[in-house]
């Protein structure tokens, strides 16, 4: 019970610093950081990539810390596991998840841990701190466009202003001239 609990309260750090993350490289870093304190050894999170009509053809390792450096390790999905990213020297489990991010299966996750019970849980709060970030990401580049729009629109009601000045200065001027000829014509 004393365990599970540290698991749990582990699961409940995890996900706080998760919400603090605006990123995906954040969040991969706050899980990597975080696993050894849940109980699991290793987790790779894959995310798919689409080719033409298959929206799963390939899968690109994201975590950090199981790539080469530079070097992202990119497969055909259907050819799980990839040559040389597990041990080949003798069996291995992996217990494998799916990463559904905004109703969309996005990846998933391969876990190598004793207890897989927080496996699900991780890979829930993974999902929604995926989600977040990418609806943060929305949000900035929303904000950014409307801060040009902004500037855009300003800088057309400058130009449209000054354009305009010129010849109603002289619609107005001479309206002027006019008023006043008729002024002193009506006087004499």
């Amino acid at each position: 019970l004393i365990q599970r609990s540290n698991v749990e309260d582990q699961v409940g750090w995890m996900t706080a610093r998760f919400l603090t993350a605006p990123d995906e490289t954040q969040i991969f870093d706050i899980l990597s950081e975080s696993l050894g304190q849940i109980g699991i050894q290793r987790a790779d999170v894959f995310m798919y990539e689409s080719e033409g009509d298959d929206p799963v053809a390939w899968s690109v390792l994201r975590t950090v810390d199981c790539q080469e450096a530079g070097t992202p390790i990119r497969f055909r999905s259907r050819q799980f596991p990839p040559s040389g990213l597990y041990s080949e020297d003798g069996p291995f489990s992996l217990a494998l998840l799916p990463l559904v991010v905004r109703e969309n299966m996005e990846g998933f996750v391969a876990f190598e841990a004793a207890d897989v019970r927080p496996c699900a849980a991780v890979v829930r709060q993974l999902a929604a701190a995926l989600r977040s970030a990418q609806l943060y990401q929305e949000a900035e580049e929303g904000r950014r466009l409307a801060e040009e729009a902004s500037r855009l629109k300003s800088r057309f009601l400058s130009t449209v202003s000054h354009e305009l000045r010129t010849p109603l200065n002289l619609v107005v001027g001479l309206s002027e001239m006019l008023l006043r000829e008729q002024s002193e014509g009506e006087l004499e």
